[in-house]
């Protein structure tokens, strides 16, 4: 399936539905005793090299990595790739679980190449399900060998990754109300199904820590809408960056508008096992999701620092931070006219806000460093080209290895 056809396809609200349908009603929780696997060594190098495939297999369809909108885009993929081989390497799950994992947690965002993440309130067909369609395709035109029910299990696990928590209706841009289940992840003796979950949690490393701040700061150069687990808001920027935290009586009598502080403070809260979302997390996935958790509390907590800056260093701390974005949390061309927009944005901020959030933004540079030192050592297992991923980087320690350029500056404060 190429591009042209695939928006074709987009375009079909009911057609698409009865796709996904017919994904859902396909898959079953007995898929991965097919899965094709002797042990860890050998699924991560499976995964691996099918990711390559996958992803050769979209340049060759047309679709450009780099046209994705800062926040969900070429970094992203890398630091899911990074993430997904730190994970698992050392993850109690069994070589089969691993290969779906890997290779779901890595292509889980694909679909945002296709579907804007933040246009999802009229639709059910978002960029989890686009995704599933685009993975679906390749997994058919690449080389490496590969049994239906692999291709199943993966396809299924990305468009699974989008967390539902209980069925709900949309009124769809068609004028069509539709309901929407949430995807089976229980089997029939109420265990997780681990192939869904790993890319649930793959993608929940890059929405914690210090990474996470850059990625959805990018997001703010156009108004849009979020989604608190519940229900979408409005986002304005002037509106969203206010550095307040409040009860969550006070969001809800606000009409469940979040400040980024608190949009942060609610991914952290979730990284725990009383949690939803996180009931199943065990292991060294645990180690990593409170290591991350911490540090991402430290940089929410820095907004209440009473540090202050001249406008000189006001400059130097946003141009550092900009660097950051541009060089680590998205390395595209699209980053860099974002964070132009998005500066003379924050200009227009009231003082304390600024100050406020350069104390932020000096704080999550600096837990990145520490942060980066780890996951760089986590790689030293891979060598060659276990650390390309095509289309988006020859090597993706360039991706994670913090740039000199903000390195310098920052370490000045």
């Amino acid at each position: 399936m190429d591009l042209k056809n695939l928006e074709s396809l987009l375009a079909d609200e009911e057609k698409c539905c009865n796709k996904v349908h017919a994904l859902r009603k396909n898959f079953c929780p007995v898929l991965p005793k097919y899965v094709d696997v002797t042990d860890k060594k050998h699924a991560l190098e499976r995964g691996m090299s099918i990711v390559h495939d996958v992803m050769n297999n979209f340049k060759y369809m047309g679709l450009d990595v780099s046209n994705i909108k800062p926040g969900h885009g070429a970094g992203h993929i890398a630091r899911d790739y990074v993430n997904a081989a730190v994970l698992l390497h050392k993850l109690g799950v069994s070589p089969k679980d691993a290969l779906i994992g890997f290779v779901g947690g890595v292509l889980h965002d694909i679909g945002c190449a296709v579907v804007e993440r933040y246009r999802e309130s009229q639709t059910t067909i978002r960029h989890a399900e686009a995704g599933a369609f685009l993975v679906a395709g390749a997994l058919r035109e690449i080389k490496a060998s590969m049994n239906d029910a692999e291709r199943i299990f993966i396809t299924y696990s990305v468009a699974a990754h989008t967390h539902y928590l209980a069925p709900f209706d949309v009124k769809c841009a068609d004028g069509v109300v539709r309901h929407v289940e949430p995807y089976m992840d229980m089997d029939r003796d109420g265990k997780p199904i681990l192939g869904v979950w790993l890319p649930r949690w793959i993608d929940r490393l890059d929405c914690n820590g210090p990474t996470f701040i850059g990625r959805h700061y990018l997001t703010l150069v156009e108004s849009r809408k979020d989604f608190d687990g519940k229900q979408f808001y409005d986002i304005t920027f002037g509106e969203h960056m206010r550095p307040i935290t409040r009860a969550g009586e006070e969001i809800r009598a606000s009409g469940g508008k979040r400040t980024m502080l608190e949009h942060l403070k609610m991914f952290a809260d979730s990284h725990n096992n009383d949690s939803v979302y996180g009931r199943h997390d065990f292991g060294r996935y645990v180690t990593l999701r409170d290591n991350y958790k911490e540090r991402l509390f430290r940089i929410i907590e820095s907004a209440k620092s009473d540090r202050t800056f001249t406008g000189e260093q006001e400059d130097k701390v946003v141009f550092a931070w900009n660097m950051y974005l541009a060089e680590n949390i998205e390395p595209t061309k699209l980053t860099s006219g974002a964070t132009e927009q998005l500066t003379g944005m924050f200009k227009t901020l009231d003082d304390k806000t600024r100050r406020a959030w350069c104390n932020v933004f000096l704080a999550a540079m600096k837990e990145y460093q520490s942060w980066s030192a780890g996951v760089l050592k986590g790689l030293c297992s891979l060598s060659g080209s276990e650390l390309a991923l095509p289309t988006v980087t020859d090597d993706v320690r360039k991706v994670i290895a913090p740039y000199h350029g903000w390195v310098d500056i920052v370490n000045e404060f």
